[in-house]
């Protein structure tokens, strides 16, 4: 048989399976996609879905054995610890593999603007975003009823949260060499646990206005 058609097919499958289109649950289609680019990881491939065409990507592979267990453990270790959320880890899955904190907490923060964007179909990006998606005057999206002062400031708080994290992480990164401004494993991971909670309440958003 032909080896070549034998693996376009194989891969044919594979993009059959994580197509966009066939699940309305982005959190359950996102740890499908998360779980099958684990696996992947190690041979140094990644698949993605981008403007509804299938993608094949080429990453750093592990050198051997050894040290892909060591690092599915460490990520397992780092998943199991802090319940990260599944859209989250489809966004740093790679970065965490290779232990690229710097450019995890890069990806980690778009996740949440890419995951506004298409709740709200805006083209803002960044605070500007956040600010006209989540505003309590016309909004596009609540995470409560706000049919009370203590619900508009955690309409308020929220807002701000993701507006810091902007701050503090998105723009430095953004910005700086990864040389002069390092990121540790232990902050990585702190803000990838502050993110999840932002994606759990994204979960349960009411959208009240597309643009």
């Amino acid at each position: 048989m032909n080896r070549t058609h034998d693996v376009k097919r194989f891969f044919n499958v594979l993009f059959d399976i994580i197509d966009p289109v066939n699940t309305n649950d982005q959190v359950e289609y996102d740890n499908l996609l998360y779980q099958i680019n684990t696996i992947f990881a190690h041979n140094g491939i990644r698949l993605s879905y981008e403007n509804n065409t299938p993608k094949i990507h080429l990453i750093k592979a592990a050198k051997n054995i050894s040290d892909a267990k060591k690092k599915s453990n460490d990520l397992k270790s780092i998943i199991e610890s802090r319940s990260l959320h599944p859209v989250l880890l489809n966004f740093i899955g790679e970065e965490l593999l290779q232990k690229n904190y710097f450019h995890a907490v890069l990806e980690a923060t778009k996740s949440i603007y890419k995951r506004i964007q298409k709740l709200t179909l805006l083209k803002l990006d960044g605070t500007r975003l956040i600010e006209v998606a989540l505003s309590t005057n016309n909004p596009y999206l609540i995470i409560n009823n706000l049919s009370s002062e203590s619900e508009i400031n955690e309409q308020k708080g929220f807002v701000k949260l993701l507006s810091g994290i902007t701050s503090m992480f998105r723009n430095p990164t953004a910005h700086e060499p990864k040389i002069e401004w390092t990121v540790s494993k232990e902050d990585a991971i702190d803000l990838f646990t502050i993110i999840s909670f932002a994606h759990r309440k994204l979960d349960q958003v009411q959208v009240v206005q597309q643009a």
